[in-house]
């Protein structure tokens, strides 16, 4: 069987492979490709457990990074958060990304305000919540990128170290 992050380190490594542009069908995506999957394990099982498993991740992985490149660039986190709010245009899925990972952000507090945030998506619009989930996991290659660009962390040891906070995040 495999771990639980299993699923949003393959979310991760999906996006992190080149993007073809357009992809014919969701389906041709990688990134939606594991989120299909998700969904199709809970339709079998009757719940919600997967995509909300892999939401969760997926923001906890993308808070991680955030926390890690303002911590690198030596600026405020609420800073960072500002400047990525301010460069992605209304309607992306990134855009939703963001304020999650605000909430994600905020401690304890923010652990309730992230649950409703998702459950309000989920319920309100199915689509913009899987769309959520595939932003969250280019997002996070976005930061494993330009982790390693600037010579930070390699691609291999950013991935081998969220996929060390995952496990603590879904055991702890």
């Amino acid at each position: 069987m495999n771990s639980l992050p299993d699923p949003v380190m393959q979310l991760i490594r999906a996006a992190l492979q080149p993007r073809v542009q357009p992809a014919p069908s969701r389906a041709d995506d990688p990134v939606c490709r594991v989120v299909l999957a998700a969904a199709k394990a809970d339709m079998k099982a009757g719940g919600t457990d997967h995509l909300m498993r892999l939401s969760a991740g997926a923001g906890c992985a993308a808070s991680g990074l955030t926390f890690w490149l303002s911590k690198e660039r030596e600026t405020d986190l609420e800073m960072l958060i500002s400047q990525l709010r301010s460069v992605l245009p209304d309607g992306v899925p990134e855009r939703d990304a963001v304020k999650m990972i605000e909430t994600m952000l905020t401690g304890p507090p923010g652990v309730q305000q992230t649950a409703a945030f998702l459950y309000r998506m989920f319920t309100d619009d199915e689509e913009r919540f899987y769309d959520l989930i595939v932003g969250l996991g280019r997002y996070c290659a976005e930061c494993v990128g330009t982790l390693s660009t600037f010579g930070i962390s390699s691609e291999e040891d950013t991935l081998d170290d969220l996929n060390d906070m995952l496990q603590a995040f879904y055991t702890g």
